[in-house]
Order: C-alpha cells, then structure tokens, then sequence
C-alpha cells in the first residue's frame, strides 16, 4: 500500500507515485491517440488526448490504490461505430495502453543495463564491477536515481500483464473480443462481476500464487540479460 510506503520513505512514496501517475497518463493517452487514429474522435472531443494527468486520473481510483493499492484511471470513451474497421480498430484501441507500458519498462530496463545493473535470481538489482553504476550510485541522487528507474520498469510492466487479463473491463477482454467477437454475450455476462473478479484475482495472486511478480521479475532478468 502506498500510504504504509509514506510512512517509510517519503522519497520513495513520491517516486512510485509520480511513475503510476506518469504510466497511467500515458496508458490512458495511447489509447486515446490510436482510438482517433483508427477514426474515432471521441477521446479528442472530451479532452483526452493530453498529458494532463487531471485528465486521465479517476478521483476514486486513485483514492484506492493509495489505501489497498489496487485502483485504476478513467477509462477513454470510445464509439466502435466510428471505426473505418471495427474488429482491427477495437484491437488497436485495446492493446494500445499495454504496448506503451512495455515499451515504457523496455527503455527503463535498457538503461539500466547500460548503466551496468543486472537481475539475481531472487529478483533483486546486482550492480556489475566496473560499471557506470558503481560510480552513479556514490553520488548525492545516483540510487534514487536507479532505484526510479527500477520501478519505472516493474510498474510498467505490472500495469501491462495485469491489463492483458481477459476479464472485463480489463483491456485484454476487449483484445480478445476483437478476436472472437462471437464471445460478445459471455463478456456482457461476465461484466457484471468483473470487478468482484479482478479483487478476487488480486486476493489470490498477492497471497499465494505470487504470479504478477514472477512475470514481471522474469520480463525485467531477460531484458536486463539480453542488452
């Protein structure tokens, strides 16, 4: 929880908060940007292709992922209707916000890989001999500095795998309804308790299987080991 992380480090609870503020925005904003791309203005019309945070930020989401930390943004309104091609259009809309968190933690994780840094089995950051980060790290900001760095990876990274969950209204289950639009009934079903299935998911994932923070540690070891 972010708020037990203020209490701890102020430094850090601002550093983590300003990432998931940053990656939410550009989230939200991918999806509005390619939502216009593939013919429908209505992202634009409600002020939504911005950097503007205010914008993007859902008042109680954010409320909740201080406390629980589980939340979410607002999502972008769109009218499929207005897509030159609604299958591919709704496909491109959907995966937008996921490939702009990958490749957010990409570039984050290819720094620090040049900077010298690489992944123990157990997920922690090893900083390699002789590397520019021996010396970053001595410096006045230099472990704030990778320590950002780190998390802009792994939270851009959390935020893309646990958006690709097919279950509405996340945006994997847009994706594959892109896919199968024949499955269309079974979301509209399944949408009704999407929300009490994500806590439950959550609830599982944090307290026994751990499978979000394998992924992620093992997305950021083989980046890290491939530059």
């Amino acid at each position: 929880m972010l708020i037990s992380l203020l209490q701890k480090s102020p430094l850090m609870f601002a550093i983590v908060a300003a990432v998931l503020i940053l990656s939410l925005t550009l989230h939200e904003l991918a999806h509005a940007v390619v939502a216009e791309w593939v013919g429908d203005d209505t992202a634009r019309n409600l002020g939504r292709i911005t950097l503007n945070p205010l914008k993007h930020l859902d008042p109680m989401g954010a409320l909740l992922l201080l406390f629980i930390g589980f939340g979410w943004a607002k999502p972008v309104p769109i009218n499929p209707a207005k897509f030159r091609n609604q299958r591919s259009g709704l496909f491109f809309v959907s995966i937008a916000g996921v490939v702009v968190n990958f490749l957010i933690a990409i570039l984050a994780l290819i720094a620090l890989a040049y900077l010298g840094l690489q992944m123990d089995a157990s997920g922690h950051l090893a900083i390699k001999a002789n590397s520019v980060a021996n010396n970053l790290i001595n410096s006045e900001y230099g472990s704030e500095i990778l320590t950002g760095l780190f998390m802009i990876a792994q939270i851009n990274i959390i935020l893309a795998v646990f958006n690709l969950i097919p279950v509405p209204p996340l945006d994997g289950s847009k994706v594959v309804l892109s896919i199968f639009p024949s499955l269309n009934s079974v979301f509209r079903q399944i949408q009704r308790y999407g929300f009490l299935i994500i806590i439950v998911l959550i609830r599982l994932d944090s307290s026994s299987i751990n499978l979000l923070d394998k992924v992620t540690n093992a997305i950021s070891r083989m980046v890290l080991g491939l530059v």
